[in-house]
């Protein structure tokens, strides 16, 4: 990974996955550090490419998949200041259109020597207000796949609800508050169960 003298020009690796990646890659999937998979991220990616013309088995035959969208992200959290998508999960297939739009985002998020924005997401959300825009072509993935965590009240949500989305975002607000050594441990606890539920299954499957 290359040195950079700017947040922002390391945020733009993530728009450059699909030329950094060795093969190349026929899609690649980013997710930020603090989005916990919760759930099998492969069905995840079946579900995507649900509307293509065959089931799709294996990484490589969802990338080509006629149904599946070429860029695709989730909605962000709902706020003062919030964005129309969560930058943090960028599912991209290598195609015309996706690299038209990621190149369109990387100009404009290093606009001014990387200093125009602080978060590039401000980016994208310029970009896709202009007539014409390239980034036209991003999906918009369920919001039930995702649950942005930001209050303390969600080991009482883990705890109480029978629903898990795949994704769940641990946002920076909820990860600087005096909840967090409360929530970290619950998410902790969650992903052990889910580890020994996966591993119950496999069992079963063998036998």
């Amino acid at each position: 990974v290359p040195i950079v003298s700017h947040q922002m020009h390391m945020k733009n690796m993530k728009r450059a996955l699909l030329s950094i990646l060795p093969g190349p890659p026929a899609a690649a999937l980013y997710i930020d550090v603090d989005v916990v998979p919760t759930g099998c991220i492969h069905r995840f990616l079946t579900q995507i490419a649900q509307a293509s013309t065959a089931p799709a088995r294996s990484a490589t035959e969802i990338a080509h998949s006629v149904g599946a969208p070429e860029l695709a992200f989730f909605q962000d959290n709902v706020c003062l200041g919030c964005n129309k998508f969560n930058g943090g999960f960028v599912y991209q297939r290598d195609t015309t259109g996706t690299r038209r739009c990621l190149e369109e985002w990387n100009s404009e998020s290093s606009a001014e020597n990387f200093t125009k924005y602080i978060k590039d997401q401000d980016a994208l959300d310029q970009i896709l207000s202009q007539y014409g825009s390239s980034c036209g072509i991003i999906h918009t993935l369920p919001a039930s796949s995702v649950v942005f965590v930001d209050s303390a009240l969600w080991p009482a949500w883990l705890r109480m609800s029978t629903s898990r989305p795949f994704f769940q975002h641990f946002t920076s607000g909820v990860r600087a508050g005096s909840s967090w050594t409360q929530i970290h441990k619950a998410m902790l606890a969650q992903l052990s169960a889910l580890q020994n539920e996966q591993a119950h299954l496999e069992s079963c499957e063998k036998s």
